[in-house]
């Protein structure tokens, strides 16, 4: 019984405290919520970089000189390994997103509140170039499932023009997401957060 008393007494104290100074619990909160959005992001880091790594990878389907079967394997493997990039990633910055709007949305956050906003940007052009690399998989494994009846490259030549348009906007988007990243982590370090 004592020890229950304790404990409530302790709940009871801290939101005292915490009523009695809003600003340092909320700046608290902002920068509890904001290290696990960070520990999402460093999290989907590695997904990340190989969806990249796997888009290089496209480009030397092309180029290279091996026969249709290699050709069609690689390329269905690599759909593959996308999306199951693709399904780990996705909740990894949703939950960093919400838990940064949360703080972006709380009172007394201070300088917490406007990195989050910074922060889902890039989110926001993280997310971006991950819709473009689904329409990229998409189209890939289209492709992929046309070769076969494809009597000249030619025939082709429709997928290739989208797969190359659809790179150069993942490019472009991965670009955007990084320039905000770096925005991003050079308010955090300046602010000392």
């Amino acid at each position: 019984m004592g020890r229950r008393s304790g404990v409530v007494f302790t709940l009871a104290l801290a939101a005292t405290v915490c009523a009695a100074v809003p600003v340092g619990c909320a700046q608290s909160q902002a920068r509890s919520q904001v290290q696990k959005s960070l520990a999402d992001l460093e999290s989907a880091r590695p997904y990340y970089q190989d969806i990249i790594s796997l888009n290089q990878k496209i480009s030397d389907l092309g180029a290279g000189s091996g026969n249709l079967q290699d050709m069609l394997l690689t390329g269905t493997s690599i759909v593959q390994l996308a999306r199951s990039d693709l399904e780990k990633i996705t909740p990894l910055y949703d939950s960093a997103q919400a838990r940064l709007q949360e703080v972006r949305n709380m009172p007394g956050a201070g300088d917490y509140g406007t990195y989050a906003g910074m922060a889902i940007t890039t989110i926001d052009a993280q997310k971006k170039s991950m819709d473009i690399e689904r329409q990229l998989m998409d189209t890939l494994e289209e492709m992929l499932s046309v070769i076969p009846d494809a009597s000249t490259k030619e025939q082709l030549g429709y997928y290739s023009g989208e797969l190359e348009r659809l790179a150069a906007a993942f490019s472009e988007a991965t670009d955007a997401a990084t320039q905000a990243a770096k925005l991003a982590d050079q308010y955090f370090r300046d602010k000392r957060l």
